[in-house]
Protein backbone atom coordinates (compact mmCIF):
# COMPACT_ATOMS: atom_id res chain seq x y z
CA UNK A 1 0.00 0.00 0.00
CA UNK A 2 2.86 2.42 0.77
CA UNK A 3 4.10 2.22 -2.83
CA UNK A 4 0.56 2.68 -4.13
CA UNK A 5 0.03 5.81 -1.99
CA UNK A 6 3.43 7.17 -3.03
CA UNK A 7 2.52 6.71 -6.69
CA UNK A 8 -0.85 8.44 -6.09
CA UNK A 9 0.87 11.47 -4.54
CA UNK A 10 3.40 11.68 -7.37
CA UNK A 11 0.59 11.43 -9.93
CA UNK A 12 -1.04 14.45 -8.30
CA UNK A 13 1.96 16.47 -9.48
CA UNK A 14 3.98 16.52 -6.24
CA UNK A 15 7.64 15.85 -6.98
CA UNK A 16 9.94 13.66 -4.88
CA UNK A 17 11.89 16.55 -3.34
CA UNK A 18 8.78 18.41 -2.15
CA UNK A 19 7.19 15.19 -0.94
CA UNK A 20 10.25 14.31 1.14
CA UNK A 21 10.55 17.85 2.55
CA UNK A 22 6.88 17.84 3.59
CA UNK A 23 7.34 14.84 5.89
CA UNK A 24 4.22 13.17 4.50
CA UNK A 25 4.23 9.40 4.99
CA UNK A 26 1.83 6.45 4.87
CA UNK A 27 0.88 4.74 8.12
CA UNK A 28 0.06 1.04 7.76
CA UNK A 29 -1.16 0.98 11.38
CA UNK A 30 -3.65 3.83 10.94
CA UNK A 31 -4.25 3.13 7.25
CA UNK A 32 -4.02 6.88 6.65
CA UNK A 33 -1.67 9.39 5.05
CA UNK A 34 0.11 11.38 7.78
CA UNK A 35 0.43 15.12 7.01
CA UNK A 36 2.65 16.87 9.60
CA UNK A 37 1.77 20.49 10.44
CA UNK A 38 4.62 22.80 11.48
CA UNK A 39 4.89 26.30 12.92
CA UNK A 40 6.97 29.12 11.45
CA UNK A 41 10.15 27.81 13.07
CA UNK A 42 9.66 24.31 11.68
CA UNK A 43 8.51 22.75 14.95
CA UNK A 44 5.93 20.00 14.46
CA UNK A 45 2.63 20.98 16.12
CA UNK A 46 0.36 18.06 15.27
CA UNK A 47 -0.53 15.64 12.50
CA UNK A 48 -3.44 15.77 10.11
CA UNK A 49 -4.54 12.44 8.62
CA UNK A 50 -6.05 11.76 5.20
CA UNK A 51 -8.04 8.65 4.48
CA UNK A 52 -6.56 6.45 1.78
CA UNK A 53 -7.92 7.48 -1.63
CA UNK A 54 -8.43 3.75 -2.27
CA UNK A 55 -10.39 3.09 0.92
CA UNK A 56 -14.07 2.18 0.68
CA UNK A 57 -14.68 2.68 4.40
CA UNK A 58 -17.44 5.08 5.43
CA UNK A 59 -15.17 7.32 7.51
CA UNK A 60 -14.14 11.01 7.54
CA UNK A 61 -11.77 12.06 4.78
CA UNK A 62 -9.61 13.98 7.28
CA UNK A 63 -8.92 13.56 11.00
CA UNK A 64 -6.52 15.26 13.40
CA UNK A 65 -4.44 14.58 16.48
CA UNK A 66 -6.30 15.30 19.68
CA UNK A 67 -5.88 18.95 20.65
CA UNK A 68 -5.17 20.05 17.07
CA UNK A 69 -6.39 23.47 15.93
CA UNK A 70 -6.59 25.40 12.67
CA UNK A 71 -3.17 26.47 11.43
CA UNK A 72 -1.79 28.10 8.32
CA UNK A 73 -0.05 25.21 6.59
CA UNK A 74 3.36 25.50 4.93
CA UNK A 75 4.59 28.66 6.69
CA UNK A 76 7.80 26.91 7.77
CA UNK A 77 8.98 27.22 4.16
CA UNK A 78 10.87 30.28 2.99
CA UNK A 79 7.88 32.02 1.42
CA UNK A 80 8.68 34.03 -1.68
CA UNK A 81 6.35 35.97 -3.93
CA UNK A 82 3.99 35.23 -5.49
CA UNK A 83 2.17 33.39 -2.69
CA UNK A 84 -0.94 31.33 -3.41
CA UNK A 85 -3.66 30.73 -0.82
CA UNK A 86 -5.19 27.37 -1.71
CA UNK A 87 -7.61 24.90 -0.13
CA UNK A 88 -5.65 21.89 1.00
CA UNK A 89 -2.19 20.75 1.95
CA UNK A 90 -1.72 18.66 -1.19
CA UNK A 91 -2.64 21.65 -3.37
CA UNK A 92 0.14 23.56 -1.58
CA UNK A 93 2.64 20.84 -2.41
CA UNK A 94 1.59 20.73 -6.06
CA UNK A 95 2.34 24.46 -6.40
CA UNK A 96 5.60 24.03 -4.49
CA UNK A 97 6.54 21.38 -7.05
CA UNK A 98 6.20 23.88 -9.92
CA UNK A 99 8.15 26.58 -8.10
CA UNK A 100 5.50 28.62 -6.27
CA UNK A 101 4.99 29.34 -2.58
CA UNK A 102 1.58 28.32 -1.25
CA UNK A 103 -0.29 28.18 2.06
CA UNK A 104 -3.57 26.68 3.19
CA UNK A 105 -5.77 26.52 6.25
CA UNK A 106 -5.68 23.10 7.91
CA UNK A 107 -9.33 23.73 8.84
CA UNK A 108 -10.81 24.01 5.35
CA UNK A 109 -12.22 26.85 3.25
CA UNK A 110 -14.37 28.26 6.05
CA UNK A 111 -11.42 29.09 8.29
CA UNK A 112 -8.99 31.93 7.66
CA UNK A 113 -7.90 33.79 10.77
CA UNK A 114 -7.21 37.51 10.92
CA UNK A 115 -3.73 36.77 12.30
CA UNK A 116 -2.96 34.80 9.13
CA UNK A 117 -4.12 37.73 7.01
CA UNK A 118 -1.89 40.07 9.03
CA UNK A 119 1.03 37.70 8.47
CA UNK A 120 0.50 37.68 4.69
CA UNK A 121 -0.41 41.34 4.15
CA UNK A 122 3.22 42.57 3.83
CA UNK A 123 3.59 40.42 0.71
CA UNK A 124 2.50 42.32 -2.41
CA UNK A 125 1.76 39.40 -4.72
CA UNK A 126 -0.91 37.21 -3.11
CA UNK A 127 -3.31 35.05 -5.10
CA UNK A 128 -6.50 33.44 -3.77
CA UNK A 129 -7.03 30.08 -5.48
CA UNK A 130 -9.59 28.10 -3.48
CA UNK A 131 -11.90 25.33 -4.71
CA UNK A 132 -14.65 26.14 -7.18
CA UNK A 133 -17.57 24.90 -5.03
CA UNK A 134 -19.74 27.22 -2.91
CA UNK A 135 -17.65 26.67 0.22
CA UNK A 136 -14.51 27.62 -1.67
CA UNK A 137 -16.13 30.72 -3.16
CA UNK A 138 -17.42 31.80 0.26
CA UNK A 139 -13.97 31.26 1.72
CA UNK A 140 -12.35 33.29 -1.05
CA UNK A 141 -14.76 36.17 -0.38
CA UNK A 142 -13.80 36.21 3.29
CA UNK A 143 -10.08 36.19 2.45
CA UNK A 144 -10.60 39.05 -0.01
CA UNK A 145 -12.24 41.02 2.81
CA UNK A 146 -9.22 40.45 5.05
CA UNK A 147 -6.52 40.98 2.38
CA UNK A 148 -7.91 43.60 -0.03
CA UNK A 149 -4.89 43.61 -2.37
CA UNK A 150 -4.97 39.82 -2.89
CA UNK A 151 -5.97 38.78 -6.42
CA UNK A 152 -8.58 36.15 -7.20
CA UNK A 153 -7.57 33.28 -9.51
CA UNK A 154 -10.90 32.07 -10.89
CA UNK A 155 -10.65 28.42 -11.99
CA UNK A 156 -13.52 27.53 -14.35
CA UNK A 157 -15.84 25.29 -12.26
CA UNK A 158 -16.84 23.21 -15.27
CA UNK A 159 -13.22 22.23 -15.85
CA UNK A 160 -12.02 21.43 -12.34
CA UNK A 161 -12.95 21.55 -8.66
CA UNK A 162 -9.51 22.72 -7.44
CA UNK A 163 -6.08 23.83 -8.60
CA UNK A 164 -4.66 20.29 -8.63
CA UNK A 165 -7.47 18.95 -10.79
CA UNK A 166 -7.12 21.94 -13.12
CA UNK A 167 -3.38 21.47 -13.64
CA UNK A 168 -3.90 17.73 -14.14
CA UNK A 169 -6.62 18.40 -16.71
CA UNK A 170 -5.10 21.21 -18.79
CA UNK A 171 -1.53 21.73 -17.58
CA UNK A 172 0.43 24.55 -15.96
CA UNK A 173 0.30 27.08 -18.81
CA UNK A 174 -3.48 27.68 -18.63
CA UNK A 175 -3.15 28.18 -14.85
CA UNK A 176 -0.51 30.85 -15.46
CA UNK A 177 -2.89 32.50 -17.93
CA UNK A 178 -5.57 32.61 -15.21
CA UNK A 179 -3.02 34.12 -12.82
CA UNK A 180 -2.26 36.84 -15.36
CA UNK A 181 -6.01 37.63 -15.53
CA UNK A 182 -6.44 37.67 -11.74
CA UNK A 183 -7.67 40.85 -10.07
CA UNK A 184 -8.80 42.14 -6.69
CA UNK A 185 -12.42 42.89 -5.85
CA UNK A 186 -13.75 45.51 -3.49
CA UNK A 187 -15.45 43.56 -0.68
CA UNK A 188 -15.88 45.81 2.40
CA UNK A 189 -15.27 44.36 5.86
CA UNK A 190 -18.20 43.52 8.12
CA UNK A 191 -18.73 45.51 11.32
CA UNK A 192 -20.52 45.02 14.64
CA UNK A 193 -21.76 48.41 15.68
CA UNK A 194 -24.76 50.38 16.91
CA UNK A 195 -23.27 53.65 15.69
CA UNK A 196 -25.61 55.15 13.09
CA UNK A 197 -22.84 56.90 11.15
CA UNK A 198 -20.76 53.74 10.89
CA UNK A 199 -23.78 51.68 9.82
CA UNK A 200 -24.69 54.28 7.20
CA UNK A 201 -21.16 54.24 5.78
CA UNK A 202 -21.00 50.43 5.81
CA UNK A 203 -24.29 49.95 3.94
CA UNK A 204 -23.19 52.51 1.35
CA UNK A 205 -19.82 50.76 0.97
CA UNK A 206 -21.55 47.46 0.20
CA UNK A 207 -23.91 49.17 -2.22
CA UNK A 208 -21.03 50.80 -4.10
CA UNK A 209 -19.09 47.52 -4.18
CA UNK A 210 -22.12 45.71 -5.59
CA UNK A 211 -22.46 48.33 -8.32
CA UNK A 212 -18.80 47.86 -9.24
CA UNK A 213 -19.33 44.12 -9.72
CA UNK A 214 -22.42 44.75 -11.87
CA UNK A 215 -20.28 47.01 -14.09
CA UNK A 216 -17.57 44.34 -14.38
CA UNK A 217 -20.23 41.78 -15.36
CA UNK A 218 -21.10 43.74 -18.50
CA UNK A 219 -17.89 42.38 -20.03
CA UNK A 220 -17.06 39.43 -17.76
CA UNK A 221 -19.62 36.69 -17.13
CA UNK A 222 -17.52 34.31 -15.05
CA UNK A 223 -19.61 32.59 -12.33
CA UNK A 224 -17.52 33.74 -9.35
CA UNK A 225 -18.58 37.34 -10.04
CA UNK A 226 -22.26 36.47 -9.62
CA UNK A 227 -21.43 34.85 -6.28
CA UNK A 228 -19.65 38.01 -5.15
CA UNK A 229 -22.55 40.19 -6.32
CA UNK A 230 -25.05 38.06 -4.37
CA UNK A 231 -22.93 38.33 -1.24
CA UNK A 232 -22.57 42.11 -1.53
CA UNK A 233 -26.29 42.56 -2.17
CA UNK A 234 -27.22 40.53 0.92
CA UNK A 235 -24.75 42.41 3.11
CA UNK A 236 -26.11 45.75 1.84
CA UNK A 237 -29.66 44.66 2.69
CA UNK A 238 -28.48 43.51 6.13
CA UNK A 239 -26.89 46.84 7.01
CA UNK A 240 -29.67 48.89 5.42
CA UNK A 241 -32.21 47.08 7.59
CA UNK A 242 -30.10 47.62 10.70
CA UNK A 243 -29.73 51.29 9.93
CA UNK A 244 -33.47 51.67 9.44
CA UNK A 245 -34.26 49.88 12.70
CA UNK A 246 -31.63 51.87 14.59
CA UNK A 247 -33.43 55.07 13.69
CA UNK A 248 -36.40 53.83 15.73
CA UNK A 249 -34.46 52.67 18.78
CA UNK A 250 -32.58 54.73 21.34
CA UNK A 251 -28.86 53.99 21.41
CA UNK A 252 -28.81 53.78 25.22
CA UNK A 253 -31.45 51.05 25.16
CA UNK A 254 -29.56 49.08 22.50
CA UNK A 255 -26.33 49.16 24.49
CA UNK A 256 -28.18 47.74 27.49
CA UNK A 257 -29.90 45.09 25.37
CA UNK A 258 -26.63 44.00 23.76
CA UNK A 259 -25.32 43.14 27.22
CA UNK A 260 -28.01 40.47 27.74
CA UNK A 261 -25.97 37.23 27.79
CA UNK A 262 -26.10 35.16 24.63
CA UNK A 263 -25.81 32.14 26.95
CA UNK A 264 -29.50 32.74 27.76
CA UNK A 265 -30.28 31.56 24.23
CA UNK A 266 -27.47 29.20 23.19
CA UNK A 267 -25.67 26.44 25.10
CA UNK A 268 -21.91 26.24 24.63
CA UNK A 269 -19.48 23.44 25.45
CA UNK A 270 -16.65 23.91 27.94
CA UNK A 271 -14.43 25.31 25.18
CA UNK A 272 -17.06 27.97 24.40
CA UNK A 273 -18.28 26.47 21.12
CA UNK A 274 -21.66 25.33 19.78
CA UNK A 275 -23.25 24.52 16.42
CA UNK A 276 -23.86 27.63 14.34
CA UNK A 277 -27.62 28.24 13.78
CA UNK A 278 -26.92 30.24 10.61
CA UNK A 279 -25.93 27.19 8.58
CA UNK A 280 -26.12 23.39 8.69
CA UNK A 281 -23.28 23.04 11.19
CA UNK A 282 -22.21 19.77 12.81
CA UNK A 283 -18.70 20.87 13.82
CA UNK A 284 -19.49 23.32 16.66
CA UNK A 285 -18.10 26.26 14.67
CA UNK A 286 -19.69 29.07 16.72
CA UNK A 287 -17.43 30.58 19.42
CA UNK A 288 -18.75 32.64 22.35
CA UNK A 289 -16.90 35.71 23.64
CA UNK A 290 -18.10 36.65 27.12
CA UNK A 291 -18.39 39.98 28.87
CA UNK A 292 -14.69 39.83 29.71
CA UNK A 293 -13.70 40.05 26.04
CA UNK A 294 -12.01 43.38 25.34
CA UNK A 295 -12.70 43.51 21.61
CA UNK A 296 -16.21 42.07 21.17
CA UNK A 297 -17.89 41.37 24.53
CA UNK A 298 -21.00 39.17 24.53
CA UNK A 299 -20.76 38.20 20.86
CA UNK A 300 -20.37 35.00 18.90
CA UNK A 301 -18.29 34.30 15.82
CA UNK A 302 -18.79 31.52 13.31
CA UNK A 303 -15.51 29.97 12.19
CA UNK A 304 -17.35 27.77 9.70
CA UNK A 305 -19.19 28.85 6.57
CA UNK A 306 -20.31 32.25 7.91
CA UNK A 307 -16.96 33.64 9.11
CA UNK A 308 -19.03 36.40 10.73
CA UNK A 309 -19.55 37.95 14.18
CA UNK A 310 -23.06 38.17 15.67
CA UNK A 311 -24.60 39.99 18.62
CA UNK A 312 -27.35 38.78 20.95
CA UNK A 313 -29.84 40.63 18.72
CA UNK A 314 -28.66 38.64 15.70
CA UNK A 315 -28.98 35.42 17.69
CA UNK A 316 -32.59 36.14 18.65
CA UNK A 317 -33.43 37.19 15.07
CA UNK A 318 -32.08 33.89 13.76
CA UNK A 319 -33.58 31.64 16.44
CA UNK A 320 -37.00 33.32 16.46
CA UNK A 321 -37.20 34.08 12.75
CA UNK A 322 -37.99 37.73 13.43
CA UNK A 323 -36.68 41.10 12.28
CA UNK A 324 -34.41 43.51 14.14
CA UNK A 325 -37.19 45.51 15.76
CA UNK A 326 -39.06 42.40 16.91
CA UNK A 327 -35.86 40.90 18.35
CA UNK A 328 -35.21 44.08 20.31
CA UNK A 329 -38.76 43.96 21.72
CA UNK A 330 -38.36 40.30 22.71
CA UNK A 331 -35.08 41.08 24.46
CA UNK A 332 -36.58 44.08 26.24
CA UNK A 333 -39.36 41.88 27.59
Amino acid sequence: MEEKIHEWLINRGINETVLNDSGIIWSEVREQIIIPVFDLSGKRLFNKYRKSPFSKKDSPKYTYDRGAYSMLYNTQKNLTEPIFIVEGELDCLLLNSVGFSAVSSTGGAGTFKQTWADFLKPFKQIYICLDTDRAGLNGAIKIQQKIPHAKWVAIPPRQAKDVTEYVQAVGLKPLLELVAMACSYNIPPDVITIDKKELFETKNNFSAACSQIVTIQTTDQRPHLEMIREFLKLRYQHYAHRYQMLNHTKKENLEEIRRIPITNYLTFNRMGFTNCPWHNDTNASLKYYGAESKKCPNTVRCFGSCQTNYSVIDVVMQLEGCNFKEAVEKLKS
